[in-house]
This record gives structure tokens, sequence and C-alpha cells, in this order.
């Protein structure tokens, strides 16, 4: 009776671990850069992730970091937070209650990019991956001396991502179902040549976005089921929604079907 007792447990153990190690359907990476002058829309946009919360499908994880002079709301702090969003009806408040503090970090340098999806991927496994980089962007980049070009402008560290930062960023935490680019002037072929090999969709504007940018209520229509290709389309749907019939533009791209020996100048159905 005993030995039976003791095997009882043990595989009761081995059930709570396996759950607790289970994954989720979803993990949303959201690199939310509020280092500079667009603040108070990353204030807005965490709200808005708040607004659907987390759930055993879907996890929704922020790395946010902010800077001193633009927005005084929610603490005022300065630097930056790690969380998994919950839940939450203030659309004024930030819940952080559980975040990590990370202190000053440098939100141009794509090796914080990389720590963040690699914790992300450890902490929070899932079957499919969303990459949400948060930021001014400006077309291409491959030379950080340029500096008005590129995205994921920090202006307390004074860095940026390059072009090339995102392909070497992906190649590194390897594949990621989409990614998305919450900034201006992303969605370029050069970005898409970048990703191939690593992401099946692209998110992002051709165009310049307004400072609001994505409406993050799209959570809503992201459940256990939603493939990559709907997760995609039901981004562009509510930005479509969001914004009425003014001239804006976002759109979804099958990056997937590019080889990834694909030469750039070679034409492709995939684009």
């Amino acid at each position: 009776m005993r030995r039976l007792t003791i095997i009882t447990i043990l595989s009761f153990i081995l059930i709570l671990s396996f759950s607790a190690l289970a994954n989720a359907s979803w993990t949303v990476m959201v690199f939310l850069n509020a280092d500079n002058n667009l603040e108070r829309f990353g204030i807005s946009d965490v709200n808005e992730m708040e607004s659907v919360g987390s759930s055993s499908d879907v996890n929704i994880i922020v790395l946010m970091d902010r800077v001193d002079g633009y927005d005084t709301t929610n603490g005022n702090w300065k630097d930056a937070k790690r969380w998994r969003i919950v839940k939450d009806t203030n659309s004024s408040i930030m819940n952080t209650s559980g975040a990590t503090n990370m202190g000053e970090i440098d939100m141009g340098d794509p090796q914080t990019v990389i720590d963040f999806v690699n914790w992300c991927k450890t902490n929070y496994p899932a079957d499919h991956y969303m990459l949400d980089i948060w930021n001014h962007g400006a077309g291409l980049s491959y030379d950080k001396s340029f500096t008005e070009k590129g995205i994921s402008f920090d202006d307390t560290d004074g860095n940026n991502l390059t072009t090339q930062d995102i392909g070497d960023i992906l190649n590194t935490t390897g594949f990621i179902d989409v990614v998305g680019f919450d900034a201006c002037l992303m969605q370029l072929p050069e970005i898409n040549y970048e990703c191939r090999g690593y992401v099946d969709y692209m998110v992002a504007s051709e165009e310049t976005e307004p400072g609001d940018g994505w409406d993050y209520h799209f959570l809503n229509a992201i459940s256990g089921s939603t493939s990559p290709y709907n997760f995609a389309n039901s981004l562009v749907t509510y930005y479509h929604n969001w914004y009425g019939s003014t001239n804006h533009t976002l759109s979804s791209v099958n990056i997937g079907g590019i080889d990834a020996d694909t030469k750039l100048d070679t034409p492709t159905t995939a684009i």
C-alpha cells in the first residue's frame, strides 16, 4: 500500500510538472522601445493589451523602456521593465505589479532583442511565436552612422537597429512565425529579405504610421486555434478598422516562400 501511494504521488507530481511546462499556442513578444518621444503612445498600447490580457492559450510578454521628459504618468519610471500582460480594465494605468526591473538597457542594441526573445522562448514556450518591434521606423539602414534611418531608436543610449541587425537577430533567435514592426516605413523587400528563412509572415507599413500605431485590441482575435496566417491578417484587419478609410497602410507579407539562397534581385512570387 505504501509503495502504491508513493507511485501515485510521484505520478501526480509528474503530471503537474508536465502541465506547467506545456506549451501555450502563442507567445506574443512585444519589444516596446518608448525611450523617446513616443512614450505616451507606448503606455496607451500597453493598456490596450491589458484590455485583452494573457490566457492559457496566449502569452503577451512586454519589454518596455521609458525615458525622462515626455510622460510623467504611471510612476514616471525611466528605465526598463519586463512582464507578462494580465487582463486589466483600467485604461489609464499600466499593471506592472509582476514586472521585473531591468534597469537602463539599450533598446538599439540587437543583443537586447536577442536576450528578450530567448528569455520568452525559455520561460513561455509556445507552438507559435510573434515578435513585435515597436518604435520609430525609418526604412533601410546598413550603417549606424546614418542615425536617421533604421528602427528602435533609443534616446538615452543614442543607438538604433539597422536592417542588417534584424537579420542577425533572427539568425540567432531562430524561427518566429510572425514578425511585426509597429513603426513607420518598414514594409520593404530588403527587410523582407533579411527575414527570409526565419519568418513566415511579416506585418508592417510601407508608409508612415500614426503615432498611436497598431490597434492592440486585435489580440482579442487570437486563440489557441489561430494559424500564423490568420494571426497576421487579424492584425491588418483591426488596423484598417481602427483608422477607417483614411490614408494609412499596413500589410501582411508571406515571406515563408523566399528561400534562404534567393538573391534580392531575383523575381519571386512570394512578395
